[in-house]
C-alpha cells in the first residue's frame, strides 16, 4: 500500500509535467496561428488598398480622357458658332455649349477630388508595404522560434510519458485500474493531498474516520470526488 502511495505521487508529478508541456506546446501552436492569421490580414489590408490605388488612377485616367473630349466638343461648337446666323440655331448651340461647360466643370472637380484621394491611398498603401514586409520578417522569425520550441517541448512531453508508462505498471492491479481512469480526466488529478479533513481536489470535508485513519505513508479515497487521498 506504502509502495502504491509513492509511485502515485510519482506518476501524478510525472503527469503534471506532461499536461504542462503539452498545454505549453499547445499555445505555441495557438501563437504561429495567431501570427500567420495576423499576416494575413496585413497582406489582405494591403492588396486592398493597392487595389483602391488602381482603381482610382483608372478612374482618374478615364475622367481626363472624357474631359479632352468634352473640350474637343466645345472648341469645335465654339467655332461653329462663329458661323451661325440664326438665331434659333444659336440659342441650340448655347445651351448645348452651357451644358458642356458644366459638365466639363464638375469632371474637373470629380478629378481634383480624385487626385486628392489618390495622394491619400498612394501614402497609405507606402505605410502598409512597409508594415507587411517587416511583419513578415518578424513573422517568421517568431514562428520559426517556435516551431523550435514545440519540437523541444513534444521530446519532453515524450519522454515523460514514457518515463509514466513505465512506472504505471508498477502499480497494484487494485490501484491501477482506478488511477488510469482518474488520471485522464479533464483536470489530470488521479491524488490529492488531504489537509485536514479536506480534500484539496474538490474542497470538500471527508468523514473523520477516513481522516484520522490515514497514515503519512498510505493512501484513502475521497468519499465525493473519489480521487485517491494521501497526507503531506
Amino acid at each position: 500500500m506504502n509502495n502504491d502511495r509513492n509511485i502515485m505521487l510519482d506518476l501524478q508529478d510525472l503527469w503534471n509535467s506532461v499536461m504542462k508541456l503539452e498545454a505549453e506546446a499547445e499555445r505555441s501552436r495557438k501563437s504561429i496561428a495567431l501570427w500567420e492569421s495576423r499576416n494575413r490580414e496585413l497582406a489582405a489590408e494591403t492588396a486592398k488598398a493597392e487595389n483602391d490605388y488602381k482603381n482610382i488612377n483608372l478612374k482618374i485616367k478615364q475622367e481626363e480622357l472624357d474631359l479632352t473630349s468634352i473640350e474637343s466638343r466645345i472648341e469645335k461648337s465654339e467655332t461653329r458658332r462663329n458661323m451661325l446666323k440664326s438665331e434659333r440655331e444659336l440659342e441650340a448651340l448655347d445651351s448645348e455649349l452651357s451644358r458642356l461647360r458644366e459638365d466639363r466643370d464638375s469632371r474637373e472637380t470629380s478629378v481634383f477630388t480624385m487626385m486628392e484621394k489618390s495622394d491619400e491611398l498612394k501614402t497609405r498603401l507606402d505605410e502598409l508595404k512597409v508594415e507587411l514586409a517587416e511583419s513578415e520578417v518578424q513573422t517568421a522569425r517568431d514562428i520559426e522560434s517556435l516551431k523550435q520550441k514545440i519540437v523541444t517541448l513534444t521530446g519532453e512531453s515524450q519522454a515523460a510519458r514514457k518515463n509514466f508508462s513505465e512506472l504505471r505498471e508498477s502499480l497494484s492491479p487494485a490501484v491501477k485500474s482506478r488511477f488510469e481512469k482518474l488520471i485522464v480526466s479533464k483536470d489530470g488529478i488521479a491524488i490529492a493531498k488531504l489537509n485536514g479533513e479536506t480534500c484539496t481536489h474538490c474542497n470538500c470535508l471527508v468523514p473523520s474516520s477516513v481522516a484520522s485513519g490515514l497514515q503519512k505513508n498510505s493512501y484513502a479515497t475521497c468519499t465525493n470526488c473519489g480521487r485517491f487521498l494521501y497526507q503531506g
